[in-house]
């Protein structure tokens, strides 16, 4: 994972690695914001994309 965090106008960068799903996919949508989707391919294997952004408050 990587998080694009804007915070007071500078931009933090954070990755996160993680190798087993504890919610499903239709989980992880719900909360997601203006949500782009897509499939990811590498060496056989496939992985569910995410792009969104947090509404601003």
């Amino acid at each position: 994972m990587v998080y694009l965090i804007r915070e007071q106008g500078r931009l933090r960068i954070e990755t996160g690695l993680h190798l087993f799903g504890l919610f499903s996919l239709d989980l992880w949508r719900q909360p997601l914001w203006n949500l782009q989707e897509s499939t990811y391919g590498q060496d056989g294997n496939s992985y569910t994309v995410f792009a969104c952004m947090k509404p601003v408050h």
